[in-house]
């Protein structure tokens, strides 16, 4: 992978055999370990090893960005293996949407780069799937991860990929240490592309991270807390990436009485969208 000048990458994976061929690819140095997680670093690419489970990605997510510091623009990616009752062994999934089977609560990244694989929904489950019972992506981090990094990053930059490494004919306790580094080592041009794009992304959102255009105008207008103006500005943005040739600013924005309402507004603008491949 060609390293992009201010590129930002980071890398959450569970366990250190699934970081291994990660670390070689992208030539990452041990930066650090505390509070149990293991950093790696090199030219503005970051891994840390999370351990297993949701609370577990979630945790290693935020410990990242403290680690890392505020970073505009950051492209966040979980890397894992999973579980499906079909798919072939080794074949790669970038999620669409998220699910943590013990809440119920979902979440649906936006499909705004040009996969080099299959989209699917993902299942996060509490312990290993060996039923499958439904037509899910079985996988114990994205629920953990996926809400942890949103909280830094926009939405359209937090990606899940994930390698079938189970199925109904081929259980989990199946799997061996060698098989997981293979099952990467296969995958690694796929991942890269996922990288790639997400990093292209990131870049066109750092081209537009100067003041949007109607933000002076809806401050104006409104009022806004000084936490709703930062959550304005990252809306204009994915405004301005998502819809570029959109009028925001119409009779039915005008008729909002609060701040909050014109974020609210502009949230569900921004969420009903057609799908925009960049």
């Amino acid at each position: 992978m060609a390293r992009g000048e201010g590129l930002v990458i980071r890398l959450v994976v569970a366990l250190p055999v699934e970081a291994k061929p990660l670390i070689a690819h992208f030539q990452l140095e041990r930066a650090g370990e505390a509070r149990g997680f293991e950093i790696y670093e090199k030219e503005g690419i970051s891994l840390v090893v999370s351990g297993i489970g949701k609370t577990a990605a979630a945790a290693a997510t935020a410990y990242l960005q403290a680690w890392t510091g505020n970073q505009p623009n950051a492209a966040w990616i979980n890397v894992g293996m999973a579980g499906h009752r079909d798919l072939l062994l080794g074949e790669g999934i970038l999620g669409d949407r998220i699910t943590d089977r013990a809440t119920g609560e979902a979440w649906y990244p936006p499909p705004v780069i040009e996969a080099p694989c299959p989209r699917a929904p993902l299942m996060t489950v509490d312990r290993v799937e060996e039923a499958f019972a439904e037509e899910w992506v079985f996988e114990m981090e994205a629920a953990g991860f996926y809400p942890s990094a949103c909280r830094f990053a926009s939405a359209e930059l937090v990606q899940c990929y994930k390698i079938i490494s189970d199925n109904a004919s081929v259980p989990p306790r199946w799997l061996s240490r060698r098989q997981v580094d293979e099952l990467i080592e296969a995958r690694l041009p796929e991942i890269d592309a996922v990288v790639q794009e997400t990093a292209r992304l990131a870049g066109e959102l750092a081209a537009s991270s100067k003041e949007p255009l109607e933000m002076q105008t809806l401050l104006n207008r409104w009022h806004f807390t000084s936490t709703e103006r930062h959550r304005l500005h990252r809306l204009l943005q994915r405004w301005q990436v998502l819809a570029p040739d959109r009028d925001l600013l119409d009779s039915e924005l005008a008729r909002r009485k609060t701040g909050k309402d014109v974020l609210g507004l502009i949230q569900a603008r921004i969420e009903s969208l057609p799908v925009r491949l960049l």
